[in-house]
């Protein structure tokens, strides 16, 4: 680092101080054991209807009225730290919140493949209730053990304008964090956001539908760019056992592309990311998107409509399953 660089980042320390917002632990914006004691969602409402689902699946009475077929949200939106944390992570431009918060977002996944299918059962044999859950679960949440099920994460697209106002695509360093946490592909670029709309949170939740309406569409650009997440080879545990609470190396407001989240092997291992680079160079010569499953990232999830026309715009396309996953629910 230069002396000037020195200088700046010096004059930024002093200036806005990093430190945890949870505790106030300097050096971090969520530091470990602030992390660690948030709390997941142990429930699965409907997208259409609210009413209790399994594993977030759409009701088969609410699919007409969708084109989702199942959401899942890591925590609550009432968790006072997951409301304050997304709030500095959008709208204080703190790009450094991104990797705890993805994997939190891993964290809720892995909890849940691993009551499904608990370590214990894999060397003992499938259990009549096991094996019932597994029936039950969406294909997705098992891809790290077949490469045909591999999904494909994509970020919820910003408008050119407002990706050009806040300098980055919070969904977007979601879904890398993420990709990266469970080796999974992920395409920003495939879809995007065509019309500039008003921001959702400040409507009503019968305007929300007709603001979004056709806002988005598949990019067509023959040049466009396969942007895949780097896929891990082995297994999760070979990540280092605690999170990254958002440190100063990774600044705040640079997007840092070779940035690896690290993740507790105690609570991530278990998964073994058997997708290969191979599946990547396959979808940078042709992206398909035909017959896949998407799962779409996003930071909040609310009334669903925002997913809902970009999932339009992806069964259109050829998509098999759009499932949405977001970090929290309001």
């Amino acid at each position: 680092m230069n002396v000037i660089k020195w200088i700046i980042k010096s004059s930024m320390d002093c200036l806005f101080p990093i430190e945890c917002l949870g505790c106030g632990k300097q050096g971090f914006w969520l530091c470990n054991d602030c992390l660690m004691a948030i709390t997941t969602k142990t429930d699965f409402p409907c997208i259409v209807c609210g009413k209790p689902t399994i594993f977030g699946k759409t009701h088969k009475e609410c699919l007409g009225k969708t084109y989702i077929n199942g959401a899942m949200c890591a925590a609550s939106y009432e968790d006072d730290l997951i409301q304050q944390a997304i709030h500095v992570f959008k709208y204080k431009f703190i790009t450094g919140l991104g990797p705890p918060l993805a994997w939190l977002m891993a964290k809720f996944l892995k909890q849940l493949q691993n009551h499904i299918l608990p370590k214990s059962i894999l060397k003992k044999g499938l259990s009549p209730y096991n094996l019932m859950l597994l029936k039950m679960a969406p294909g997705f949440l098992f891809a790290s053990y077949s490469k045909n099920n591999t999904p494909l994460l994509i970020p919820v697209p910003l408008h050119s304008k407002r990706l050009r106002e806040r300098g980055f695509n919070q969904a977007e360093i979601l879904a890398r964090g993420l990709g990266k946490y469970l080796g999974w592909p992920v395409a920003a670029n495939v879809l995007i956001r065509k019309r500039y709309t008003s921001a959702q949170m400040k409507l009503k939740s019968k305007d929300r539908e007709a603001n979004i309406k056709n806002a988005f569409e598949i990019n067509t650009n023959p040049n466009l760019p396969f942007d895949s997440a780097p896929l891990h080879e082995g297994r999760l545990s070979t990540l280092s056992s605690r999170p990254k609470g958002g440190s100063r190396e990774q600044g705040r407001r640079i997007i840092s592309e070779s940035t690896r989240p690290t993740s507790p092997a105690s609570e991530l291992d278990g998964g073994q990311a058997n997708a290969t680079n191979d599946d990547a160079a396959e979808l940078n010569n042709d992206i398909q998107i035909k017959n896949r499953t998407v799962v779409l990232i996003d930071d909040v999830l609310t009334t669903g409509a925002t997913t809902n026309a970009a999932a339009k715009a992806l069964k259109i396309a050829g998509v098999k399953e759009v499932w949405v996953f977001c970090l929290a629910r309001d």
